[in-house]
């Protein structure tokens, strides 16, 4: 009898291994935002070699992705790496890149003007995505100007090692935030009661990262308990009515 037992638990384990669907290391699960090209790579061995996105996808609304509307489908974006924990694809190729190409002021999401204007660091009050020099990923600390990763390679700041707020793109075409960028403000300057937040649905219209079930759910679940906590204390706090909705999304 233990003996068929042990078979069935070994033939029960097999079929949930060959009926789950394929599943990528990026992300939760793969969607069609954009095209992998392996160059020989298996997707079971190996992330794609670089991406682009894809004309044929659609958003909520019907449109194509901000992204394939901004380089269009034939924009190559190549697998990076840095201190061999950060992967993500870069718009800068891989073999002897010019100065114009290692320029990331032309990724998309690094023209973007809502987030972090009024952010500690910044190289220039009418640029919200560059900043002076690095912090430190794991202790937060700012590192001082001119500390960047990044070499600043055209423009007024050619030759500066600054930090640029995105990175480039997961496999499935989501942002990558850059790690090494300065926190726009510190959890001691920030008070969430007082801030202008973004709705989910407006940052999703500019082609940033979509929210998900565990977002809205978590979200949810926060909301209800900052407002327990809070009531009290901030019966008259400036929240829209999208985050009093359980529709909050990010600090502006």
């Amino acid at each position: 009898m233990k003996r068929i037992r042990v078979c069935l638990v070994a033939c029960g384990l097999l079929f949930c291994l060959f009926s789950l669907d394929k599943v990528y290391a990026a992300g939760f699960g793969e969607n069609n935002k954009t095209i992998k090209h392996y160059d020989g790579r298996t997707t079971m061995t190996g992330a794609p070699t670089y991406i682009t996105f894809n004309p044929d996808y659609r958003t909520k609304d019907g449109k194509q992705s901000p992204q394939y509307r901004f380089y269009g489908g034939d924009k190559k974006f190549w697998e990076d790496f840095h201190w061999n924990e950060f992967h993500w694809y870069t718009i800068v190729p891989p073999k002897n890149p010019t100065a114009d190409q290692q320029n990331m002021k032309k990724m998309l999401e690094n023209n973007q003007d809502e987030l972090g204007c009024n952010g500690r660091y910044l190289v220039s009050s009418s640029d919200c995505n560059l900043k002076k020099g690095r912090q430190d990923p794991r202790t937060r600390v700012y590192m001082g100007d001119n500390s960047g990763t990044t070499l600043i390679t055209v423009g007024p700041y050619k030759g500066k090692h600054y930090e640029w707020r995105y990175l480039g793109y997961t496999p499935d075409g989501e942002p990558v935030d850059n790690p090494f960028f300065p926190d726009d403000y510190t959890a001691a300057n920030v008070k969430w009661y007082e801030k202008k937040w973004l709705p989910f649905s407006y940052i999703e219209s500019r082609g940033y990262m979509e929210p998900t079930e565990y977002d809205q759910r978590g979200l949810s679940q926060k909301n209800q308990m900052d407002q327990r906590k809070t009531a009290p204390c901030q019966p008259k706090s400036h929240q829209p009515e999208e985050v009093a909705a359980g529709k909050r999304g990010i600090l502006r």
